[in-house]
């Protein structure tokens, strides 16, 4: 396994570039504030098919990633609200 100060950057690159004909959503789930990410994909028959999104903060242009410090925790909050759980 590589050590993370090893990682060469143009591999980085590459996973962050946008996936063909399609787009990233997101749809409101039941839990106030949480929302599924999902892809839209353009078919050549002009035709739209969605589909979940596993690619996780790697397609968002927006979203910081430093592979060094991992994912941040986004779902810790409500999982704890919901008092079924334990740490």
């Amino acid at each position: 396994m590589n050590a993370p100060d090893k990682i060469p950057t143009a591999s980085l690159a590459l996973s962050r570039e946008p996936f063909p004909a399609s787009r990233k959503i997101h749809v409101s789930g039941q839990q106030p504030g949480v929302s599924v990410p999902m892809r839209e994909i353009a078919l050549t028959n002009g035709e739209r098919v969605v589909v979940y999104d596993t690619s996780g903060p790697y397609s968002e242009p927006t979203a910081a990633i430093d592979v060094t410090r991992g994912l941040p925790d986004v779902r810790g909050a409500w999982i704890a609200a919901r008092g079924d759980t334990e740490t």
